[in-house]
């Protein structure tokens, strides 16, 4: 079990590097390409696209927690009925939502349009999304059964290449056609590619020999997964509210070219949010396999280590942001983009501190099927950010827009740490004073250094920010090592490197 975690969840740094440096590479060529309207046009897309994608019902998380509880049993009738009817569930939610798209694109197209003769354009680009979505569902449920079964190596390598191969295309090709249509014409290709080869892979014996019958459709499996997944919508719309409403509210009070300025800041902690996520997404599978054995003990000693790990990497990016991310968007897209983002990174690296404090909260949860209690909290916390967003975007524009999301963390953190600490054997006193403190002394002392480097040595170009990087690396990895983690952690660390310089 702890073999099949580890490797899962470097795979899945893996993947997350991959994607981080094509999007480095990438999003200064889509701001150019695109410009800063149809930039924004894209966030509006896809942010409306998140919210119809909550009619997933909460399949996605409901069919990696099935298959990993599933594949504890001997009876393969009940694997395979769960397959097909999650393969069924999710193609029918897919051709919803394109239908809905569908209507959009002959009723009326015009609301993206920036004048009257660029209609057609905005109707074929929300009807080649209807596409997309047909596709992505029956993919989604593809990748949670490979995520069920731990299977991340597999699914995170074929991401991995077609994301290289449609940057590459896009890289050289963008400037040569209609930049929108053929970001959304690859992004449809590559899908319909990967949802092929996935379900190929599952048809080999060593990935369970998967095959789909129709016939197979259950509804009692249906109804099990639906009432299990309810919990997971509920958290799911919660989370996609707070996620996709600031583009929406930006776009229609400050207009679609403002959204650029605070999607820079935003792409910037979202990477450490997807970080913590990759790095903690094998434990749902992992912590569900282990209820269902009972062994209450491994799942918190997998807790604690996994947190001090995930957090101690997301505080320390979180702090370097703050203090570079500004000087980093200034050499990466441009000075004026750089000026206007810095209070918003700012905002923003502070959410993240405290809403990544318990980065295992929804994994935890979720595989004691206790998540419940998360739907509240989430509603709760989007209808703060919703609400403040709207009284703060004109008064204080894009500060207030960031602002509006630090204050609903702050407000429903503790109902969460309430909700997790139940199930724990310690104390939430014991978790600060042992995990948490560390990890921020250890990130205080590096951002101290960097932010003295900083006036030392002004930012003049890339070798410096490099510089200034590498010194917070030095600084802050001993500082972890020796200050954050026990020495059973340190000598689990020591033989984890030492098997990996005998694979190389």
């Amino acid at each position: 079990m702890l073999r099949s975690l580890l490797a899962s969840t470097a795979s899945n740094g893996s993947r997350f590097a991959v994607t981080t440096i094509i999007t480095l590479v990438m999003t200064p060529v889509y701001i150019r390409e695109l410009g800063n309207y149809d930039y924004g046009i894209w966030e509006i897309m896809m942010s409306v696209v998140g919210y119809l994608g909550l009619l997933d019902m909460g399949l996605r998380p409901t069919i990696s927690r099935f298959t990993a509880y599933l594949s504890r049993s001997d009876d393969p009738a009940e694997q395979s009925a769960l397959f097909a009817t999650s393969l069924c569930m999710m193609a029918a939610v897919g051709l919803l939502i394109s239908m809905t798209l569908l209507t959009w694109s002959m009723t009326f197209p015009g609301v993206l349009a920036p004048d009257s003769d660029s209609v057609g354009r905005y109707a074929t680009l929300i009807q080649i999304f209807a596409v997309h979505v047909v596709l992505s569902f029956p993919y989604f449920s593809l990748e949670s059964t490979y995520e069920g079964r731990l299977f991340y190596t597999t699914k995170n390598n074929v991401s991995i290449g077609h994301s290289i191969i449609s940057a590459t295309f896009l890289y050289h090709y963008l400037p040569q056609f209609d930049p929108l249509l053929l970001l959304i014409t690859v992004n449809v290709v590559m899908t319909a590619s990967k949802l092929v080869l996935l379900f190929a892979i599952l048809h080999a014996p060593s990935y369970g020999a998967y095959r789909f019958h129709p016939g197979h459709f259950s509804p009692s499996m249906m109804f099990r997964m639906l009432r299990f997944g309810g919990k997971a919508l509920a958290q799911g719309i919660a989370g996609q509210v707070s996620k996709r409403a600031d583009p929406l509210i930006i776009g229609a009070f400050l207009g679609p070219q403002k959204i650029v300025f605070f999607n820079l800041g935003s792409m910037l902690l979202e990477r450490v949010k997807d970080s913590t996520q990759i790095m903690g997404h094998a434990f749902m599978p992992a912590f569900s396999t282990l209820h269902s054995a009972s062994d209450q003990k491994t799942m918190d000693q997998y807790f604690q280590t996994g947190t001090k790990y995930i957090y101690g990497l997301a505080a320390a990016s979180c702090a370097g942001l703050a203090a570079i991310g500004d000087v980093f968007i200034s050499l990466w897209i441009g000075p004026e983009y750089g000026a206007e983002v810095r209070p918003i990174i700012w905002i923003l690296a502070a959410t993240a501190l405290v809403g990544g404090a318990l980065p295992l909260h929804n994994r935890f949860l979720m595989a004691l099927n206790s998540h419940g209690i998360l739907a509240i909290i989430y509603s709760a916390r989007a209808v703060i950010n919703v609400v403040l967003t709207l009284l703060l975007v004109r008064p204080f524009g894009l500060v207030g827009v960031a602002s509006a999301t630090l204050i609903g963390q702050l407000v429903t953190a503790p109902f969460v740490w309430a909700a997790v600490f139940r199930h724990l054997a310690m104390s939430p006193t014991t978790y600060v004073r042992s995990t948490l403190l560390p990890i921020l002394g250890s990130t205080m002392v590096m951002m101290t250094c960097v932010v003295v480097a900083l006036q030392l040595f002004p930012m003049d170009g890339w070798y410096r920010l490099l510089g200034i990087v590498a010194l917070g690396v030095v600084v802050y990895v001993p500082l972890f090592v020796f200050g954050v983690l026990d020495s059973d952690d340190r000598r689990n660390l020591s033989g984890a490197i030492r098997k990996v310089r005998k694979a190389l």
